[in-house]
């Protein structure tokens, strides 16, 4: 939160040319919205202006232009391999949650199940069955067998 009883020490963490994320603060200080409150002016490193409050300019929850923070809100895993997983493809429909659903195959195996893309951004996939408590060895060992 920004102090209110000391203008000059917030006009400083907005000087002309300060870089939070990918937006660049264009002018010294802000403009005032009523609804808003003070805002900063800044340009995203794509060139697209953007007005941000302060306070999420401070707290990094506001880091890039509306379409910079789409493209990575929504990132495209396909091809991808992760976690032992290849990434085939994004799914047509969604998780009961709204959450988009990817199509992955184990390295392996060729298992293939649906995960959400919040476990491909993460990295918590779970591990599939073919890796289990033996080792690659030991497994092509028993195939042989």
């Amino acid at each position: 939160m920004l102090v209110k009883s000391n203008p000059k020490a917030t006009e400083m963490l907005f000087v002309k040319g300060k870089s939070f994320g990918d937006l660049i603060v264009q002018e010294d200080y802000s403009l005032k919205d009523k609804k808003r409150g003070a805002l900063v002016s800044c340009n995203c490193n794509c060139g697209e202006p953007r007005m941000v409050q302060p306070r999420n300019l401070l707290d990094g929850s506001v880091t890039a232009c509306y379409a910079c923070m789409r493209k990575r809100s929504y990132h495209h895993f396909e091809g991808q391999v992760i976690d032992g997983y290849r990434v085939l493809r994004l799914l047509p429909y969604r998780a009961s949650n709204r959450a988009k659903l990817w199509l992955i195959e184990c390295v392996n195996c060729q298992r293939r199940r649906q995960v959400r893309s919040n476990k491909l951004s993460s990295g918590h996939l779970a591990r599939c069955i073919c890796h289990g408590p033996h080792t690659n060895q030991d497994r092509e060992d028993c195939d042989r067998n």
